[in-house]
C-alpha cells in the first residue's frame, strides 16, 4: 500500500505530495528556516506537484506546472539529489507566486549599516564568503537568490540554508574547514547544505536595507583583499543581467534597479584567500572582531 504525505506551504498557499517518499519530504523540511510548514491530510488546494518513488527513481508529476525535461530525462536516484536538483525550481515557485518581487542570484550577507549584496558570478566564491562571514558572527541572508520588492531598497530572507561546493578550496584554512564540518547537513561528494544556527541565518520573511552591491573577483594567484569603486553602470548591468523574475516589465526592472544602484554604495572586491576577504568587508562595513 502507498504511503502519501502532503506538507502544505502557508506561504505558498499550496501543497506538495510525497508518495512513497518521505525521505524526500524530510529532506525539503531540513533546508528550510522560518517557513510555516504543516503536514495536511486534507489541504483545500490541488497539489502544486507530486513526488513519487518509483523503481529507484524520484518521479514528478503536475496538473500545474510542466516536468522540467532534465528531471524527465533522468529522475534522481537519492533523496540528497532531488532536494539538490529541487533548489532552483523551488525558487520558480516563490517568482510565480510573489510576482511583485524582484529575485536576484546573489549572497546577501547583513552588516551593521544593512545588506551587502553580492550579485553572482560563476566561480567567485560567493557561497564561501558567506559562509566565512557567518563564521564570523554576521548572519547570511541568502548565498544564491534575494527578493527585493519593486520601489524598495531592502532584500528579503528566503530561510533556506546555503550550499558549498566540495572538495573547498585548496587555500581554506583549518578554521573555515571545522566550521563547514561542523555545519555540514544534506550533502552529496559534490557539495553540501549547512545547517546554520538561527543567528547564523536570517529565517523566511526577514527583511534588510540593502547599503551596498558587491562584485566579486576571485583570483588564483595570491594577492592581498582590495575593495574599488565599481561605477554605477558597471553596478547596474550586473544586478540586471542577475534577475531572473522576468514578468516584470523591462521598463521598470531597468528604472528600479538603477535607483537601487544610484543610492547604495558600489564596490568591487578583489581577492583571493576568503579569510583576507572577510576581515576586509568587516572593516569596511563593521562587524563583531571574533569568529567561532
Amino acid at each position: 500500500m502507498s504511503s502519501r504525505l502532503r506538507l502544505y506551504f502557508d506561504a505558498f498557499g499550496q501543497s506538495i505530495e510525497f508518495i512513497d517518499c518521505a525521505d524526500l519530504a524530510a529532506g525539503f523540511r531540513s533546508i528550510l528556516r522560518g517557513w510555516s510548514v504543516c503536514e495536511a491530510d486534507d489541504p483545500p488546494d490541488t497539489p502544486y506537484l507530486s513526488f513519487r518513488r518509483q523503481d529507484g527513481r524520484y518521479l514528478w508529476n503536475s496538473k500545474l506546472v510542466p516536468v522540467p525535461s532534465d528531471w524527465r530525462k533522468s529522475p534522481p536516484r537519492t533523496p540528497e539529489q532531488a532536494v539538490y536538483e529541487f533548489h532552483y525550481y523551488f525558487f520558480d515557485w516563490f517568482v510565480a507566486r510573489y510576482p511583485s518581487m524582484f529575485c536576484l542570484h546573489a549572497a546577501a550577507i547583513d552588516f551593521p549599516p544593512g545588506l551587502a549584496v553580492f550579485p553572482s558570478v560563476q566561480r567567485t566564491g560567493k557561497s564561501t564568503l558567506a559562509t566565512e562571514l557567518a563564521r564570523r558572527r554576521l548572519t547570511v541572508f541568502c548565498d544564491d537568490v534575494l527578493p527585493i520588492e519593486i520601489q524598495e531598497h531592502s532584500g528579503m530572507a528566503l530561510g533556506i540554508l546555503p550550499r558549498v561546493r566540495l572538495p573547498l578550496p585548496a587555500n581554506a584554512t583549518e578554521n573555515h574547514r571545522a566550521f563547514v564540518a561542523e555545519r555540514q547537513a544534506l550533502s552529496s561528494k559534490r557539495w553540501a547544505y549547512l545547517a546554520l544556527k538561527d543567528r547564523e541565518l536570517a529565517p523566511f520573511g526577514a527583511k534588510r536595507e540593502i547599503c551596498a552591491i558587491v562584485s566579486l573577483e576571485r583570483s588564483s594567484q595570491s594577492r592581498r583583499a582590495d575593495l574599488t569603486d565599481l561605477p554605477i553602470a558597471a553596478a547596474v548591468a550586473l544586478v540586471i543581467d542577475r534577475n531572473f523574475a522576468k514578468h516584470i516589465p523591462p521598463g521598470t526592472i531597468f528604472d528600479d534597479l538603477c535607483d537601487l544602484a544610484s543610492s547604495v554604495r558600489c564596490l568591487r572586491l578583489s581577492y583571493s584567500d576568503v579569510e583576507d576577504a572577510a576581515q576586509l568587508l568587516i572593516r569596511e562595513f563593521g562587524g563583531f572582531v571574533g569568529s567561532r
